[in-house]
Formats: C-alpha cells, structure tokens, sequence
C-alpha cells in the first residue's frame, strides 16, 4: 500500500516549565494497544532549520550560540544510535497545521507566526517548546514539526530566567525521532525544563542524553556501530497473586556496579516489560507502583546482559507497601 493511501495521523508533545513526569523511557505508539512504536522509515532523517534560528530574533539573547546549539543537539542522538541526520536551511517559518497529512517538510521553528502561535494559546511563557507528529497507520513518521514557544525566552549562556536553547532542542528532537516522556529525573527527555536560575544554577543538564535516553532510542534505531558494547536486553513479566490486579507498574533497571539507574519502562496489561539497548553488564531490576497515594517498590532480581542478547527475568509481585514516594534518578 502506497503511503499516500494510509490514513495519517497528528500527535503533539510539550515540553512544560513544571509538570508531572508522564511515563518511563516510552516510544510514542500509533495505536491505542501500543503495538505499533513510532519511528522514522529510514535511519537517515530530514529536518528543516527555519531562518527564524538565524535571523535576529527577540526570543533568542543577542549573541547566543544559536548554530551550535543546533547542531549540537543533532549530533547529541546521532552519537549513540543509528540515525543520521539532513539537515537544510529554509526561509520557511510555519509548521504545518492539525487534521492534515502535513507538508512533509519537518521543520524546527521559533517563528511568530500564527499557525505557531495557536500551539501555545493560555500557556504563555511556561512551556518551552512543542512538537507535532504526522504518522500513518504502520507508524512510520512522515513529518515532524518543533515549535519553540514564541512567547519565551531563550539563551546559550545560562542567563536566569531563560530556556536553555540547546537543552530544549534536545528534549524536543527525541520527541521528533520518537520517544515519550521519561519519568527518570535526570534524562533528557523527562517531562518538565526548568528555566535558568533554579537555585542560582545554569539549566545546561538536558542537554547530554541520561543512560535512559539512550536506552530508548537505541530500542527504536539500533545502536551505534562504534559502540562494541550496545545491543543487548531485558524482558520478562509480572505477575500478581490471585485475587490481586497488576495494577499500573513501572520496572527500571539499576547498574549494579555504578547503582545509577539507566533505564525504565512501562507493563503492559499483562504485566510484559521489555528493555533494549542497553549495554552490557549486570543489571539490579525494581518494580515500582505508579499509583500516586501508595507507592509500592519491589527488588525482581538481578541479571546479567550480553551484546545482541536478551535476558529473561521474571516476577511475582509481593505487594510490599512503603510510604514514600519514589523518582528515578540517572
């Protein structure tokens, strides 16, 4: 079937100022089953850098390394997965508008136009940014469009009450490759960006991939071929005792040399997890509750990972109760 012949489809991703974290290291799903994972047809991916970048702009502060935090948010995913990107200059400026199949050119904008402005209508100057994704039925990306918010301001440098150019661009480039929020405190793509000045402190930490985002877009793109120890994984299940339902589990796997998380993921209905991409060693794995009032945390077991190899790992859920809450740090 041609692709002109499938029916496409819109999603849109925003990146908040503060907000709840959404989900582990994810991919975006094509369908409400989350069977089909959002990813680029080829691992060579077009995007268009709108002259909005590179023209004065009263969003960007003058003398703002803004061609450098372009390319170096490009080359952030492109140094540890298997993905290239094209990328051409255009005096383009307006993403293409919901409810349509899209222009087909995948744009990074801050242009103020009205198309873009509607993105960020009621929001004013608290989300950073907003990505939207035109997908068929195969889940196969056919545009992707990054709007940094109009209304904001936005800096190279550090300076107190700005985005960060480069963190954002980041953040957002994962959405536009394929991924979901992370609920890992620590990665790039976790659901909120503080604007500089949180504790006196530069907001520069979004703008180098945590071991989770890694994780997660070498689960839709394969790794790096430099990389001699990528490529292997995790699956397994959880499984609750009788008369007790699995309820909304997260499962993340802790290094056990270095204790550091690296990455999460989501159970299904079934109580299947899966992780890929990831290095190879020895992994700590934990399930974790994602109800908010009671948090419920239990050690699986550990297991160790080889290149191009799954390991398996299995659990029956004990339902221990703690009375803290719980936040992965990478």
């Amino acid at each position: 079937m041609r692709l002109k012949s499938l029916k496409i489809l819109v999603l849109v991703l925003v990146l908040l100022n503060f907000a709840p974290a959404i989900m582990a290291y994810t991919p975006q799903y094509a369908d409400e089953t989350q069977s089909v994972r959002l990813r680029w047809r080829s691992n060579v991916i077009p995007v268009s850098i709108s002259s909005s970048f590179l023209k004065q702009n009263l969003n960007i502060k003058a003398d703002s390394d803004v061609e450098g935090a372009l390319r170096r948010s490009l080359e952030a995913w492109e140094n540890v997965a298997d993905i290239k990107f094209q990328e051409v200059f255009t005096e383009k400026q307006t993403i293409s508008p919901a409810g349509k199949a899209g222009d087909g050119v995948s744009l990074i904008t801050i242009a103020q136009t009205s198309e873009n402005l509607l993105l960020f209508a009621g929001d004013a100057s608290e989300i950073a940014a907003r990505t939207r994704i035109f997908f068929n039925r195969r889940g196969v990306i056919t545009e992707a469009d990054i709007v940094l918010n109009p209304y904001a301001q936005f800096s190279t440098d550090g300076t107190i009450g700005t985005f960060d150019l480069e963190a954002t661009l980041t953040h957002e480039i994962g959405h536009l490759l394929g991924l979901e929020h992370s609920t890992v405190v620590a990665s790039t793509m976790f659901a909120s960006q503080s604007k500089n000045g949180v504790y006196s402190l530069p907001n520069f930490s979004s703008r180098t991939l945590a071991e989770d985002d890694k994780a997660g877009i070498r689960a839709l793109y394969g790794c790096d071929s430099s990389d001699e120890d990528c490529g292997g994984g995790i699956s397994g299940k959880l499984t609750a005792p009788p008369k007790k339902g699995l309820g909304n589990y997260e499962v993340f796997a802790e290094d056990v040399e270095s204790g550091r998380t690296i990455a999460s993921v989501s159970v299904d209905a079934e109580g299947n997890f899966r992780f890929e991409g990831l290095n190879a060693g020895k992994y700590r794995l934990f399930a974790k509750s994602a109800l908010k009032k009671s948090v419920s945390v239990e050690e699986i077991g550990e297991v160790e990972v080889e290149k191009n190899k799954t390991a398996s790992l299995n659990h029956k859920l004990e339902f221990k109760q703690t009375n803290f809450a719980v936040q992965f740090i990478g």
